[in-house]
């Protein structure tokens, strides 16, 4: 068996790439960072496993902690969660009120434990001569990517892990999965029987996937109107 099955068959086991050769570095506890892109993720749970049924506005809403948790119960022995951070989108106070109270309350909510990480940037709303009508996210992919290539370079975990299926986050994927650095990157997509949202490749290359099926999307399910509770 050579090297580098070796390496991709056990996730614990670390490559470390040196001038002079390939080491393995072992680690008792592996250090997981799960790193969320929520609205990527919620929009896909939303669409695939509520498809065709009338959908309220929690439709697709799930705990980032319980998936964080969920992630390293499923993997190997020696995982251990450290972090979920969770990257999104915030309502202006002024232009969505409702929603932007609504968010704080959710966030509030996710905050309760402490390893859980909420990074913010405020949503862009079109302006009046555009076509576009909702307001979209601006600049929390890159903060994402920073942190994801960053946060391994500085050896702050020993797998991170990526939930989201936008390619603008394959460079930092591409940096992990390449350079010189011990942490090892994963990623992770929901699935449901034969139907699937895809995933982030790197090439031809593959980082493990964890897949995750409507059962377990159910697990860690949020059905709070936070509507409600802002």
């Amino acid at each position: 068996m050579t090297y580098g099955i070796f390496v991709s068959l056990l996730p614990g086991v670390q490559a470390c790439l040196h001038c002079r050769g390939l080491f393995l570095k072992l680690h008792a506890v592996q250090r997981v960072v799960v790193f969320i892109d929520y609205q990527n993720a919620f929009r896909g749970a939303r669409g695939l496993f509520f498809e065709g049924e009338p959908q309220n506005v929690s439709a697709g809403q799930f705990d980032p902690l319980g998936l964080g948790l969920l992630l390293v119960k499923r993997g190997l022995p020696g995982r251990e969660l450290r972090e979920v951070r969770v990257y999104r989108g915030l309502p202006n106070p002024t232009k969505d009120p409702t929603g932007h109270s609504a968010a704080r309350s959710q966030i509030r909510h996710w905050q309760k434990d402490s390893r859980v990480v909420v990074v913010t940037r405020p949503l862009r709303y079109p302006k009046a001569n555009e076509k576009a009508t909702a307001p979209s996210e601006k600049g929390i992919d890159v903060q994402l990517a920073v942190d994801f290539a960053t946060m391994a370079v500085r050896q702050r975990y020993d797998i991170g892990v990526l939930f989201s299926r936008d390619t603008d986050l394959l460079p930092p994927l591409e940096f992990v999965f390449s350079v010189d650095v011990t942490a090892r990157c994963e990623v992770a997509s929901w699935r449901s029987g034969e139907n699937h949202l895809g995933r982030l490749t790197i090439g031809n290359q593959l980082p493990y996937c964890h897949w995750l099926s409507a059962e377990d999307f159910a697990l860690i399910a949020d059905p709070t109107d936070y509507r409600k509770r802002s």
